[in-house]
């Protein structure tokens, strides 16, 4: 997921990428996630499973470079690991999130034009305790702490112990926290996906919401906001329906009172098709009395919708997918079955659904 903060738009014909780099050869499935750039530019981030090495796609001025291999993270990443990235607004650098030995989580930070990254402290600082259910997948976000200097942290992750979704923080000047969020038991392979929506004045920390997806344990598609920090599981909790075990996911959040900041969650269907329900991230605090649970659509198909026929075919049932928000349009990105090594891009153009080009 990613926040819409500048006015920087796409057009349907000077998004598409002219020079998409050649595709790394790779093992399948492929693990993918992607940022958005303060300046509205794209980083996508890709492992290679042959060599666990993982490999920054960055879009700058609307066209893809060559990619770059990560270096310097250690211990290094487990093969075909769960990994989730996170840019702070108006932050050049990029803080991933990865798996290794004994599937615990570490962390490391760069930039889209270096590939010399340095390792963080979230390992050392939890002793490393944040042990990570295998196969499962994690989210990671941006968060504002009133009276803190800086972004915080967030990630959201399937325990290995207790087989729940856990939060995990980092507040400015402090060490990295296990919390005591612990959501409802989650499938031992469930993925997680996470929309912020900053608050209403686009500065402070009044009427944020975080809206977190997963599956549980009888593979159903959990939706649980959190308003100003506060969790509400017994009144604010919902399923959204039954998805393949294990099924990858990714969000989206157009930032819009006006629309009641149009909220998506996305996967790959058994169809191979890009699906997705659209729901409301509004918060209660701003729209007086919106209720949370009940907002979604049922699931829609992109290929069902006019003019959105042509988007490509997946070629993972309930796959790796990532998506981020240029502008206030949407860019997803999945293995394509008629190109299974690389990372296909998909748009949305506030009106249709279209196959933009290779990304990877």
């Amino acid at each position: 997921m990613i926040l819409r903060l500048t006015s920087w738009s796409v057009s349907r014909s000077s998004s598409r990428p002219s020079n998409p780099p050649s595709p790394t050869q790779t093992t399948f499935p492929i693990n993918i996630a992607a940022v958005e750039n303060s300046d509205g530019d794209i980083t996508l981030v890709r492992q290679d499973n042959n060599t666990q090495l993982f490999y920054i796609h960055a879009m700058v001025g609307g066209k893809w470079g060559s990619p770059i291999t990560i270096e310097g993270l250690n211990p290094p990443p487990s093969t075909n690991t769960s990994f989730a990235m996170l840019q702070a607004p108006n932050s050049t650098t990029i803080q991933i999130f990865y798996t290794a030995e004994n599937n615990t989580m570490f962390d490391a930070s760069g930039t889209t034009d270096n590939g010399n990254w340095t390792m963080g402290r979230l390992a050392s600082d939890t002793r490393y305790g944040v042990l990570v259910s295998p196969q499962s997948g994690f989210a990671a976000t941006p968060w504002i702490v009133e009276n803190a200097e800086g972004y915080s942290f967030r990630v959201y992750y399937v325990d290995r112990t207790t087989q729940s979704v856990q939060e995990l923080a980092l507040d400015s000047g402090d060490s990295w926290t296990i919390t005591d969020v612990r959501f409802s038991t989650a499938s031992s392979k469930g993925k997680v996906a996470v929309a912020w929506v900053q608050a209403s004045n686009f500065s402070y920390t009044d009427n944020q919401a975080l809206h977190v997806f997963y599956q549980d344990n009888r593979a159903n598609l959990v939706h649980v906001p959190g308003y100003n920090g506060v969790w509400n599981f017994s009144q604010n909790s919902e399923t959204l329906g039954t998805l393949v075990d294990g099924t990858y996911l990714a969000t989206s959040i157009m930032q819009d009172v006006a629309t009641n900041n149009t909220l998506r969650i996305m996967w790959i269907s058994p169809g191979k098709h890009l699906t997705l329900l659209r729901g409301k991230g509004i918060s209660p605090n701003v729209l007086k009395g919106f209720q949370p649970k009940g907002s979604f659509t049922n699931p829609i198909d992109v290929v069902t919708i006019k003019g959105s026929q042509n988007v490509a075919v997946a070629d993972v049932i309930g796959g790796t997918i990532a998506s981020v928000t240029p502008g206030g349009d949407i860019r997803v990105y999945y293995q394509s079955l008629q190109t299974p090594v690389s990372i296909v891009e998909i748009g949305w153009d506030r009106e249709d659904w279209y196959t933009v080009g290779l990304a990877t």
